[in-house]
């Protein structure tokens, strides 16, 4: 089953894309073929480099031929799509919008890119260059904006969020332009190194779809850097992702056989993407079967069902950590001392460099997703604003962000 898959998945090719959509003619594919073959470059780069195919063309081809193999366009749409490119000379999502086959996950990834356009913390020229590597990963463009060093942490992660309030109608796109350019400009400045410590953590809400270095990345079966790396070398080369990933050694045939058939299930419908990430992180840390794993997955969902109704949501190392306002390295102490002494929370906070206010605050917000007044990512939000503040001197409080956000 892995093998048939694999197979599947590096079937659509550049060069039948390129000639199928008439981006390139037969005749100019089939002079370029020699070239390629003689100096062992890519196609598709000797195309550019004899001036057949404009890079801009080259680069949807490369985004589509990853929407294709992750199913979230067919080859007929995609050929479409490119035709409609080349004969208007439009982006890809309007193209897709076009056809009325705009996916989720492309049209939140590029509406994000132009909202960290917007806020000037990134060029058109850097949000094209990140989107390939994102839309073929599966990561959000966010994190991969971050990882090149394009944007700082900070604003590509309050970017993330941003957009999610947004698409929630939880926030106006006028205020989080607004928001994104202070942040921006504060980080651009330097003044973030004593006040934001802590390592951002990433997530989105997707469609139940998930691309091959998404569950690689998720199931830690491939780390983060090598996988951005390999990304960026297959599109490069025209080469499948899987197949970069066993020629570099990051994983084998068998690992990939098993990441590609618990990504099947979830396009089939047969698996959600969230329990898949855990089957694979079981298979490679258990060595069990796939089916195996998602027995063992599913039992325990049966045990926790029901369990988590009154739980906690969130607690004060998490929304700390969350907001880069602690490390990762003191996240067990501040734990650790809620536990044992509550009292002396508020004193190790400040010695790791939290203020008062922000840490009373961070109580607060936790308070009010308790209480189902905030979601964990506007919490996140209004705290890492209000840390902002005050490391600008700002003195504004809670109750006066939230009433600013229209959330009181």
């Amino acid at each position: 089953m892995g093998a048939s898959m694999s197979k599947k998945a590096s079937k659509v090719l550049v060069g039948d894309l390129l000639v199928k959509s008439e981006l390139v003619s037969l005749a100019q594919f089939a002079d370029a073929m020699p070239v390629a073959l003689k100096t062992g470059l890519p196609v598709g780069r000797v195309l550019i480099a004899s001036g057949f195919l404009p890079e801009d063309h080259f680069r949807q081809v490369l985004t589509v031929q990853s929407l294709i193999r992750d199913r979230l366009i067919s080859e007929e749409v995609a050929i479409d799509a490119l035709k409609l490119i080349a004969k208007e000379n439009v982006e890809l999502e309007p193209a897709l919008k076009k056809l009325g086959q705009s996916g989720d996950f492309f049209e939140f990834t590029n509406r994000l890119g132009q909202l960290l356009i917007d806020s000037g913390a990134i060029t058109a020229a850097q949000r094209d260059e990140a989107l390939g590597v994102s839309i073929a990963s599966g990561l959000p463009l966010a994190r991969v904006l971050s990882l090149r060093g394009y944007v700082s942490e900070h604003i590509a992660f309050m970017a993330l969020i941003a957009q999610s309030l947004m698409r929630d109608g939880r926030l106006k796109r006028e205020k989080a332009v607004e928001l994104l350019k202070i942040v921006h400009a504060y980080l651009k400045n330097g003044h973030h190194d004593g006040n934001f410590r802590g390592t951002l953590a990433f997530g989105v809400q997707r469609a139940n779809t998930i691309r091959l270095g998404e569950l690689l990345l998720l199931s830690g079966m491939v780390p983060e850097a090598e996988l951005i790396a390999a990304v960026e070398k297959g599109l490069s080369d025209e080469e499948p992702l899987g197949q970069v990933l066993i020629r570099v050694g990051l994983v084998d045939d068998v690992g990939l056989s098993q990441a590609l058939t618990v990504q099947e299930m979830v396009n089939n419908g047969i698996l959600s993407a969230h329990d898949a990430t855990y089957v694979l992180e079981r298979v490679k840390l258990q060595g069990v079967s796939v089916s195996k794993a998602i027995v063992e997955q599913e039992k325990d969902k049966v045990k926790t069902h029901g369990k988590n109704k009154d739980h906690v949501k969130i607690e004060l190392d998490q929304i700390l950590a969350c907001c880069g306002l602690i490390a990762a390295s003191d996240v067990e102490r501040v734990r650790e001392a809620m536990s044992k002494d509550p009292a002396q929370v508020d004193h190790l906070l400040a010695d790791l460099g939290v203020k008062a206010d922000v840490s009373s605050a961070a109580a607060q917000c936790i308070a009010l997703v308790n209480q189902q007044k905030l979601t964990e990512e506007e919490a996140t939000f209004v705290l890492f604003i209000l840390a902002l503040c005050s490391a600008r001197g700002d003195a504004r409080s809670l109750p006066s962000i939230l009433q600013e956000l229209g959330w009181q």
